[in-house]
């Protein structure tokens, strides 16, 4: 393909209507197309520099230059089609990449009008060419985040004023068992029912549309199961600083909170067992201070659980027996290990009774010792 002439002038038209164009944010282009695929350029604005990077002079003196910036897979995917379009006298828009002279890659877009001239036995072709990179960015940089949106495991929405759904992400129409058109456009008392609506969410949700960054938790009974979600709102301020809606966040706590509830529901059986425990309990810190006895052994003991905390455990010894003890307890705390012996409590009565005592440290999941945990037993009447 080549260029028969150098037309930079704008045929008929006078020096104002020259100055718009060349000012224009555009690369301004018309050519003559001819059957066998040849072109001669008519005119050619100024924006063809800011566009390309190439004046139209460096255009022209290479006939090839402008085809051989376009990237091979678009010249051939959508700048050779074209030209059969052209033939057809239609209108098309097309984007293709372009090696900018800075050696820059840059996005183009450019929209083509043709026209048979019969006269001249040609087509008479204009394209109106922008730099749309800055808008590529930015369309990629919203991909990137819509892959982002739909890849957190929490759920998220944006909701307007009138609580309408606007945006939902891929885990908000999981959780829903709903597809994205079922929920954009729809009111949150239709998606989550009166009740919800109306005793959970809309009093946070007014309170956020005041301003306020609003977090609690609840329950909700999504389609697919009963979940227990932490709820964050957030104003979704517009650039001149109003309110417009509210942007949800949302993190699923079901198994932490099932974990936590049985974690509760253990420690009840857990105290119930130690408070109906015929034998003494009791748990110390790391440094073997006490910090809890049972029922059973306070009845032992003879003391009240304020008197036995921390070392005051060590008043109900004997006398006889506190010092031997005390030092092999006290073995046992610097050790870490276990302990198991017999002595003898004697009450502020002045009762007296043989004990069988054990402890055992506990340790946590890394194998550290947390304290320790004791029982005693009387074995007086042995």
């Amino acid at each position: 393909m080549g260029c028969d002439c150098l037309g930079i002038a704008l045929p008929g038209s006078d020096t104002q209507l020259r100055d718009i164009l060349n000012r224009a944010n555009a690369a301004i282009v018309s050519f003559r197309l001819f059957a066998d695929g040849d072109w001669a350029y008519e005119y050619s604005s100024a924006g063809c520099d800011r566009v390309f990077g190439y004046t139209a002079a460096e255009m022209l003196a290479d006939p090839h230059l402008w085809l051989s910036r376009v990237l091979p897979e678009d010249r051939d995917t959508k700048i050779v089609p074209l030209f059969e379009a052209f033939f057809r006298e239609e209108s098309v828009t097309v984007e293709y990449r372009f090696r900018h002279k800075d050696d820059s890659l840059r996005w183009i877009s450019a929209t083509y009008t043709s026209r048979r001239d019969e006269a001249a036995d040609c087509w008479s072709v204009t394209l109106v060419a922008t730099d749309i990179s800055s808008l590529k960015r930015t369309e990629a940089s919203l991909r990137q985040y819509e892959r982002i949106l739909s890849a957190t495991p929490d759920g998220i929405a944006l909701v307007d004023r009138h609580y309408r759904y606007l945006l939902i992400n891929r885990t908000y129409m999981t959780w829903h068992f709903k597809r994205r058109e079922e929920i954009v456009g729809r009111s949150m008392h239709e998606l989550l029912g009166d009740d919800t609506f109306e005793n959970i969410v809309k009093p946070h949700f007014q309170r956020c549309l005041r301003g306020e960054i609003v977090q609690y938790e609840a329950w909700f009974d999504y389609r697919t199961q009963p979940r227990f979600v932490s709820v964050t709102y957030a104003p979704y301020m517009e650039t001149n600083g109003t309110i417009s809606g509210v942007v949800l966040s949302l993190h699923d706590l079901t198994q932490l909170k099932r974990a936590e509830e049985a974690l509760q529901q253990s420690e009840e059986r857990f105290r119930l067992l130690v408070n109906a425990s015929p034998v003494g309990i009791l748990q110390t810190d790391v440094q073997g201070n006490c910090t809890f006895v049972n029922p059973q052994w306070l009845k032992m003991a003879g003391l009240s659980p304020e008197e036995a905390r921390g070392r005051g455990w060590s008043r109900a010894l004997h006398p006889e027996d506190r010092d031997r003890l005390l030092r092999e307890w006290n073995e046992t705390v610097r050790a870490g290990g276990e302990f198991s012996g017999e002595y003898r409590f004697r009450t502020p009565e002045g009762r007296v009774m043989w004990m069988q005592g054990n402890a055992v440290a506990a340790r946590d999941a890394q194998g550290n010792t947390t304290g320790y945990l004791g029982t005693i037993a009387d074995i007086t009447d042995r």
